[in-house]
C-alpha cells in the first residue's frame, strides 16, 4: 500500500491475457477432474480414465503457457532475483513486488506439477481392471487436491494480474 505507484507500474508489465488464458485452461481442467471423480463414483471407468488423462494434459498446457510468460519476462528484464538482471528494474518496491509474483506463481507451479505427477500415477493404476471400482475414493482425494490448486490460481490471477491495473 505504501508503494502503490511502483506496484501499479510494474504490474502493467505482466501479460494479463496470458494469466486469463491460463485461468480458462485450469477451469477446464477442474471440469475434467470433476468428471473423473463423478465417473469413478458411478462405475463409468472409461469416462473416468479419459478424464484422468485430460486433466494432467491441461496441467501441462498451463505450465507451458506459464513458461512462455516467464521467458518473455526474462527477455524484458523483469526477473530481479537473477544476478544478471539485478538492478534492471529501477524501483526497489517494484522489484520486490516482482519477486513476490515469482514466488507465488513458482510455488503454484510446483504444486501443480505435483498434482500432474499424482494424476498420471492414478491414471496408470486406473488402467488395471477393477481398480477404479475398488479405489474410486483415491480419485476423489486427488480431485480435492487438484481443485484446491486451481482455487489458489483463481486467487492469484486477480491479485497479481488485475488488481493493480
Amino acid at each position: 500500500m505504501r508503494h502503490l505507484a511502483a506496484v501499479t507500474e510494474v504490474a502493467r508489465h505482466l501479460e494479463w491475457y496470458m494469466g486469463a488464458i491460463n485461468s480458462v485452461v485450469l477451469l477446464t481442467s477442474s471440469l475434467a477432474m470433476s468428471t473423473a471423480v463423478e465417473a469413478a463414483r458411478n462405475g463409468r471407468d472409461r469416462t473416468a480414465r479419459a478424464a484422468l488423462l485430460v486433466t494432467p494434459l491441461l496441467g501441462f498446457a498451463f505450465l507451458g503457457i506459464k513458461g512462455a510468460e516467464y521467458l518473455g519476462d526474462y527477455h524484458d528484464h523483469l526477473m530481479p532475483f537473477l544476478a544478471s538482471q539485478r538492478g534492471a528494474y529501477p524501483d526497489p518496491a517494484g522489484a520486490l513486488w516482482l519477486d513476490l509474483y515469482y514466488v507465488a506463481t513458482g510455488l503454484h507451479a510446483i504444486h501443480l506439477t505435483t498434482g500432474i505427477l499424482v494424476l498420471l500415477i492414478v491414471r496408470v493404476l486406473a488402467g488395471k481392471p477393477g481398480w477404479l471400482t475398488r479405489r474410486w475414493i483415491v480419485v476423489e482425494i486427488v480431485g480435492l487436491y487438484w481443485q484446491f490448486v486451481d482455487f489458489i490460481w483463481m486467487l492469484l490471477f486477480p491479485l497479481l494480474y488485475l488488481m493493480n491495473r
